[in-house]
């Protein structure tokens, strides 16, 4: 899937590409901007069309809001794990973020 087609797709990020080959990711979870599966899911996907995409030179990840840029995980959706669930959703967690580490192009947080 092109990141053109993706864009279209995503609940909780917004997707700007700018001329100059710059990719705008706004991370859009009010109120809280907490990290769901959901949202994790949308970041990875995002971040792997990223780097198949040569038109796209860099990236610049934000949020809407002067509060805060991202809350943390999403404590609600915590709670009813048990032990082993909860190890799966930290490694699928971990493997969101590696998508972002192993980019190949320069990544700024703006917060």
């Amino acid at each position: 899937m092109a990141l053109n087609d993706l864009k279209n797709s995503l609940k909780f990020i917004i997707i700007q590409t700018e001329e100059n080959g710059t990719a705008v990711l706004t991370l859009n979870r009010p109120p809280a901007n907490a990290l769901s599966v959901e949202m994790l899911g949308e970041i990875k996907a995002v971040f792997e069309e990223i780097a198949a995409d040569d038109s796209v030179k860099g990236v610049i990840v934000t949020a809407p809001g002067e509060k805060f840029f991202v809350a943390g995980a999403d404590i609600n959706g915590l709670l009813p794990l048990d032990a082993l669930s909860g190890r799966a959703l930290s490694k699928f967690a971990q493997g969101c973020f590696q998508a972002i580490e192993d980019l190949e192009k320069p990544v700024i947080a703006a917060v």
